[in-house]
């Protein structure tokens, strides 16, 4: 039948296909392969650790900022109650003089 002289072709040409590859030269590249992929994966290792160390550098920094904040606040209330303050102990400036009309 038809379908029996294509599956007979295909064995031939799948036989042919196997006798030509080159195995030692296959071997050599899936290695190259494997090192390429293990050398991603642990550049992947480092990012995932450096993405890591930098989240917890941003929560630091994060509630650093929200502290430097506060001390501005107290400090900003601070300088206003000393304005006051230096304004309650300054006496008023005197008028300046008036020149007599000429």
């Amino acid at each position: 039948s038809a379908l029996a002289s294509v599956v007979t072709a295909n064995a031939a040409t799948s036989a042919e296909d196997i006798s030509n590859l080159n195995v030692p030269e296959l071997a050599a590249a899936q290695l190259e392969i494997i090192a390429v992929n293990n050398a991603q994966a642990t550049s992947i290792t480092t990012l995932v650790s450096s993405t890591a160390t930098q989240a917890t550098l941003i929560a630091s920094n994060t509630k650093n900022i929200a502290t430097n904040a506060g001390v501005i606040a107290n400090n900003t209330d601070a300088i206003n109650v000393n304005v006051v303050n230096i304004n309650n102990l300054t006496p008023p400036s005197p008028p300046p003089p008036t020149s007599p009309p000429p």
